[in-house]
């Protein structure tokens, strides 16, 4: 404005960039790029896409790469799909020109949305020119420094538990589960949440046999939420427990240790997705499709930018949210149907219900995407459970490679058995440490004693593979004076 060049740009390009801008932020640039340009002006962009066939590989394998930042900014990819673009663009005065999957590497599936869109209506354009002008009163505290969803919910932790108007009201949830889900025949739950204690005391209270495990992200409202609920905690019917804040496997590591995976009837997350980025959000329904019985039940919602709700609160929500930059903050997280119909549907889920529900009103006129679905596929969950698991599983050998492998096993002596058992427990340390460089030693005591109890036979069976190894290249293994394994 201040150069002279409103209206004089003839186009505006960004190719690989955009991949990694939250909507939120995007928006504001579509904004800008929708008031300089000329009449007739265009825009050109790559946007990410998790509905395609790369861009589920992608938003798939990094999960391990990405997990550990936890809403801080870091170079993952930030998701869109072809119904928030086309809503936001015409919506901005924008014609699209081009809007598909495509690859510029021959032979290659299409990740990314390709983008042309050419400025047909400046004077729809020029009606948000206002709602870039910063107010200062609309800010909510900046931290000192980039915050986790735990640290950011416990210092916004009044927040979380606070009335707002567009809250889902507790009743009309819970209805709706008792309807479409069959919440009366439920004996085992799982809730994830910010901390609030709403839903979980609610899905109790509706099922008095219903045992509750409540995964929350805030320790502050955790310790809020066992005080609240302290009967139920002592009558074992209700289970308070952190987000893992490193393992993506977290919440089904839990139900794997208690053997009760395929054992919960539904998994609940209300008003908590809408602000998780997408690509935490999808480690979640992961871990859910791992731990639901088959046929059991997932309901959630999500903000959807492509409703009149939802584009109207993207649009207000620039004000308060533009000096983040991408930090984590109470921003919501942008979804359309077609994203989350398609991410349920590749690990398992059939959809029962796909609606804008308004819990307020009980119209289909709301800002959110309720989503109803019933693991029917629990084949296609499986095959994302090594994805959500950083390094190396528990090792597991089914049986030995052949009959005289079992034979040597068999043969071995006590004193052979035990040097087997260290020498496979000290390697199988070491691949976790190379593989898993980010945890710290507590937490790499934790998962070993969590290993060793069910594990023992199977890290013998790992040291005697190395001692046999180690016997082909001319080595032998035995005892020190210290009674530590020594190669000789």
């Amino acid at each position: 404005d201040a150069a002279g060049m409103v209206r004089k740009i003839d186009a505006m390009f960004s190719i690989d960039a955009m991949v990694h801008v939250d909507l939120q932020y995007l928006f504001t640039y579509w904004v800008n790029a929708a008031l300089l340009l000329k009449p007739g002006g265009r825009v050109l962009m790559t946007l990410a896409d998790p509905t395609t066939v790369s861009g589920l590989q992608k938003i798939t394998r990094d999960i391990r790469k990405f997990f550990k930042f936890q809403g801080r900014i870091c170079p993952k990819f930030e998701y869109l799909s072809e119904e928030i673009v086309r809503h936001v663009f015409s919506s901005l005065g924008f014609e699209i020109e081009m809007l598909e999957a495509w690859s510029y590497h021959d032979g290659r599936p299409a990740r990314d949305l390709y983008l042309i869109a050419r400025l047909a209506h400046p004077d729809v354009a020029d009606r948000f020119r206002d709602v870039l002008r910063q107010d200062p009163n609309a800010l909510r505290p900046l931290a000192d420094e980039a915050e986790t969803y735990a640290a950011l919910w416990d210092r916004m932790a009044n927040y979380a538990v606070a009335y707002r108007p567009d809250r889902a009201p507790v009743a009309a949830v819970m209805q709706r589960l008792a309807t479409g889900a069959a919440m009366a025949d439920w004996t085992r739950a799982v809730d994830i949440g910010l901390g609030d204690t709403r839903i979980p005391e609610a899905l109790l209270r509706a099922n008095p046999g219903l045992h509750l495990t409540a995964f929350q992200f805030s320790a502050k409202l955790r310790e809020a939420t066992e005080k609240t609920l302290a009967s139920d905690v002592a009558a074992g019917r209700l289970s308070v427990r952190p987000i893992d804040p490193v393992h993506p496997d977290g919440i089904f590591k839990v139900f794997e240790r208690e053997r009760l995976t395929r054992q919960v009837d539904a998994v609940v997350s209300i008003d908590t997705l809408l602000h998780i980025d997408l690509q935490y959000a999808f480690t979640y329904l992961i871990n859910a499709a791992l731990i639901l019985k088959p046929g059991g039940w997932l309901m959630i919602n999500v903000a959807d930018a492509t409703t009149p709700g939802g584009f109207a609160k993207l649009v207000s929500d620039i004000r308060t949210y533009f000096p983040f930059q991408g930090q984590a903050c109470t921003r919501f997280e942008w979804q359309s149907p077609r994203m989350i119909a398609a991410l349920l549907d590749a690990i398992g889920f059939e959809i029962a219900e796909l609606s804008h529900w308004n819990p307020l009103t009980g119209g289909v006129d709301g800002r959110d995407l309720w989503a109803l679905a019933r693991l029917a596929h629990p084949d296609r969950a499986l095959s994302f459970r090594p994805h959500i698991s950083i390094g190396l599983p528990i090792p597991t050998f089914a049986t030995p490679a052949t009959e005289t492998e079992t034979a040597d096993m068999a043969g071995q002596t006590d004193e052979e058995q035990e040097i087997a058992r260290a020498l496979g427990q000290a390697y199988w340390r070491q691949l976790q440490i190379q593989a898993n460089p980010d945890l710290s030693r507590e937490q790499l005591r934790e998962q070993l004693r969590e290993q060793w109890g069910g594990s023992r036979r199977e890290y013998t069976k790992l040291g005697a593979m190395v001692m046999r190894q180690l016997g082909t290249m001319g080595f032998a293994i035995q005892k020190t004076g210290k009674g530590k394994p020594d190669i000789g």
